[in-house]
């Protein structure tokens, strides 16, 4: 954690992240991205949360490509 970050921006921002969006929310975030401490902290904290790694990717596409070759297997063996 960024310590010039404050720790109610840090709360704010971790309910943001868990919560639906909300108007108010988004209003409340857009003020407080005004500031580019909070800016670079809140940069980091999406970085954090949505990056994944390589294999993580695979694992998660895996279905749709067992699909995709489960079709592409189907239409071979019907033309065949």
């Amino acid at each position: 954690m960024d310590e010039r970050v404050s720790k109610k921006d840090v709360e704010f921002l971790d309910m943001f992240l868990a919560d639906e969006l909300t108007e108010e929310g988004l209003i409340e975030l857009d003020k407080k991205l005004r500031d580019p401490i909070f800016k670079s902290y809140y940069e980091s904290r999406l970085d954090q949360k949505y990056s994944k790694s390589l294999p993580q990717v695979f694992v998660d596409y895996m279905p749709m490509i067992i699909m995709v070759l489960l079709i592409l297997i189907g239409i071979y063996l019907f033309l065949k």
